[in-house]
């Protein structure tokens, strides 16, 4: 059976998508502050027909794919901050007031 899935990978061809080669576009049109429906326009006055639709999933997959290979590092936990000790080893204890208050109680 795994030669079966061997056979199915190999015959499978990786499609590239229509919109792939106008990347670098697409974003700058974005970045710009152009709506989908005008990058849609702007594709077909290049000779490519996508939907508004096909524009933001083919942005929100490459974003996703993006995230996934430029993940930062797990962050290290800070460590505690130090606690003042008195020489006899009694933690160190400061409490001082909110506010000056004319509160006798």
């Amino acid at each position: 059976m795994n030669t079966d899935i061997n056979d199915f990978l190999a015959r499978r061809q990786r499609t590239v998508s229509k919109l792939a080669p106008w990347l670098e576009q697409i974003i700058a049109l974005r970045k710009s502050g152009a709506s989908y429906r005008c990058i849609c326009s702007y594709l077909a006055e290049q000779g490519v027909t996508a939907r508004n639709e096909e524009v933001i999933r083919f942005l929100r997959r490459r974003d996703r794919a993006r995230l996934r290979t430029s993940s930062p590092t797990k962050p290290q936990p800070r460590p505690p901050a130090p606690k003042p000790v008195l020489p006899d080893g009694i933690p160190v204890f400061k409490w001082e007031p909110a506010g000056k208050s004319d509160n006798s109680w």
